[in-house]
């Protein structure tokens, strides 16, 4: 209860500021009402109406002094009388209509301000969703960049990884080439000792050959008919061979003629003398020893021993050609090319060389592929070329097999193999062709350890002379 008593008061205050809250403006309202009805909206209008005199007062005419008549109301206020008319309704009805004229005009300015501020909120509402778009269009926007940026971030971690990945492989792959080259190396030194080795045997045994056992008072020879002192077998040396060829080219002996010609070239048994040498080749000549025929025909082309003379190196060429000799086919071929001696002519230097190469002339060969690769006095055709290098390469012409290599690196000719292309420069190398030297390592890194092993296969046999593998 003590609760409740100190509530009441609290609760009737709160009613009392309600009621006051609603009954004021009402209030307000309708006596702001009763002046708009009566006039009375605008105090510098509200005149206090005259008195009035006693009714038992009357003018003239029998009216009360004070009545307004309708004469005053058109006509305005009498002169006489000196009363003002108040015109009250007329005066009311007018500013009604002005009242309710301003308050359309308030209202339609009201309208007007509110349409306004619509447009206005409506504006900002329309921006604020425009900012809004564009806010949210900037963070897809950054987030697409983000996530764009992430994926190259990707993208560039995975190319890293794949560059170090590969880096690792050649790394190990050029460990695997340098432990195979020092295989092979070793190989190469061994065959190199071994090839000494034999080299050595063989000039040993050549010179065992050389040596000439006589056992009776003549030599049965055809080349030789000369006599010799008994003996119980004595070896001939350098200077007893020149001496008995001497013997045998004096007495007209074609082949021994041509024999102490190239000892004279080469100083072996007597002095080197150039001079004699093109004196006894251009004797054996003369009397057709095709061998020394040709060499004479070096001999007059490079001027050694004899005056240079293209015409007499192509005419001594012609006399060797008689009798089929591959060499003077590919020298004549080189005068013809050149125009040396004789008519410059490409057509006729490809046939001459074409048949030194039909007889295995390793130089007509090597040129008569290089005529076919230039398309010089014949069709162009790579391949022809390359059956014509390959016929040289295998006689061990160092040019030749690198040459034979360029083309089957680059596949020029023949298919494409860097087997093949790594074997043949390998070839060339170890005769130390500068060039093949430069590009060996080049090509090893195009092998794997398989075809790495089947070129040293292919080495091994060519250097050994057995059957060449299959070029497929």
């Amino acid at each position: 209860m003590g609760r409740m008593d100190k509530k009441l008061p609290q609760i009737f205050k709160k009613i009392y500021i309600v009621l006051l809250f609603l009954f004021f403006p009402c209030i307000v309202f309708a006596q702001s009402y009763h002046w708009i009805e009566n006039g009375v909206h605008h105090f510098s209008n509200f005149k206090k109406p005259p008195a009035q005199k006693s009714k038992s007062v009357s003018d003239k005419d029998g009216k009360s002094p004070g009545a307004i008549t309708q004469k005053d109301i058109i006509e305005g206020p009498s002169k006489q009388s000196g009363k003002v008319p108040v015109k009250r309704k007329a005066v009311m009805k007018r500013k009604s209509r002005e009242l309710l004229k301003a308050f359309e005009q308030r209202k339609i300015e009201q309208k007007k301000k509110e349409e306004k501020q619509r447009k206005k909120a409506q504006q900002k509402k329309d921006e604020e969703q425009k900012k809004a778009l564009a806010l949210k269009k900037a963070e897809e926007l950054k987030k697409a960049e983000e996530l764009k940026k992430a994926e190259e971030i990707k993208k560039a971690l995975e190319q890293k990884k794949a560059i170090e990945q590969k880096k690792i492989a050649e790394q190990k792959k050029a460990a695997e080439i340098q432990k195979a080259l020092a295989v092979e190396q070793a190989k190469i030194e061994q065959k190199k000792k071994e090839e000494k080795q034999r080299v050595k045997a063989q000039q040993k045994k050549d010179e065992e050959q050389k040596k000439v056992v006589i056992k009776g008072k003549t030599i049965d020879s055809a080349n030789l008919k000369v006599l010799i002192p008994n003996g119980k077998g004595l070896a001939m040396d350098d200077k007893q061979v020149a001496f008995w060829q001497r013997k045998a080219a004096e007495q007209g002996d074609a082949a021994a003629q041509f024999n102490l010609g190239v000892l004279c070239s080469k100083g072996k048994g007597v002095p080197k003398d150039n001079k004699q040498a093109a004196y006894w080749c251009e004797k054996a000549a003369e009397q057709g020893n095709d061998s020394a025929q040709f060499n004479l025909g070096v001999m007059y082309s490079k001027g050694i021993g004899v005056p240079r003379n293209d015409k007499k190196a192509s005419y001594w060429y012609n006399k060797a050609l008689e009798h089929g000799k591959a060499g003077a086919q590919a020298n004549l071929g080189y005068m013809y090319l050149i125009g040396k001696g004789v008519p410059q002519d490409d057509k006729q230097a490809a046939f001459w060389y074409k048949k030194g190469a039909e007889q295995g002339d390793a130089t007509a060969q090597y040129n008569l592929g290089m005529m076919y690769s230039k398309g010089k006095g014949l069709p162009q055709d790579d391949k022809q070329a390359a059956f014509w290098y390959k016929k040289a390469a295998e006689q061990g012409d160092a040019a030749t097999q690198f040459i034979l290599s360029k083309m089957y690196s680059n596949g020029i000719g023949v298919t494409q193999n860097d087997t093949l292309a790594y074997a043949w420069n390998s070839l060339a190398a170890t005769q130390d062709h500068s060039s093949a030297l430069k590009e060996r390592n080049l090509l090893i890194l195009k092998l794997s350890p398989q075809q790495l092993a089947e070129a040293q296969t292919f080495i091994d046999k060519f250097q050994h002379r057995t059957d060449l593998p299959s070029e497929q």
